[in-house]
């Protein structure tokens, strides 16, 4: 007997399920890498599933549920905004090249779980915005970094080696 079919949740920014063990998040059918808790951060547009298992090893998995990403990066900021080295093994830099001030500007690095893992103010730096982040310490993986500025979000994933 299977475990019973998996729902899917979304808020705030976070896709998440209630119940079962093991899961595995699913993009467009494609297990995503390392995205194997109840919560998952979606980075990209598309039909996201979550597969999961009782305590005898069957699996259930979750009807389609759609994710839009609508926000552009024109509507972020007004400057080119870059996460790099990616991939990295020891550090990356958050860093807008902007025109005009950017206000109150955050960087904050997440796992896929959407578990937040270090926040940093981005500063005034040589006619740009920028954070450094000491990532060393991490697990090898997929990450996101989170940049706000003002009602403004956008999302860049990157690789720790």
């Amino acid at each position: 007997m299977s475990p019973l079919q998996p729902l899917v949740f979304f808020s705030g920014s976070l896709l998440s399920t209630q119940s079962g063990s093991n899961p595995q998040w699913f993009l467009e059918n494609t297990p995503i890498p390392g995205a194997n808790q109840l919560t998952y951060l979606p980075i990209a547009s598309g039909n996201y599933k979550v597969q999961i298992s009782d305590v005898n090893g069957c699996t259930a998995i979750s009807d389609p549920f759609p994710v839009t990403i609508t926000a552009t990066e024109e509507e972020i900021v007004k400057g080119d905004l870059r996460v790099f080295p990616n991939p990295t093994q020891n550090s990356i830099t958050v860093k807008c090249d902007s025109q005009s001030p950017l206000k109150n500007g955050l960087a904050t690095i997440y796992s896929l779980s959407g578990a937040p893992i270090a926040s940093q103010k981005l500063v005034a730096k040589n006619q740009a915005y920028e954070a450094e982040f000491d990532v060393s310490k991490l697990n090898s993986g997929t990450f996101v970094v989170r940049i706000v500025s003002e009602n403004n979000v956008k999302v860049i994933p990157f690789v720790k080696q």
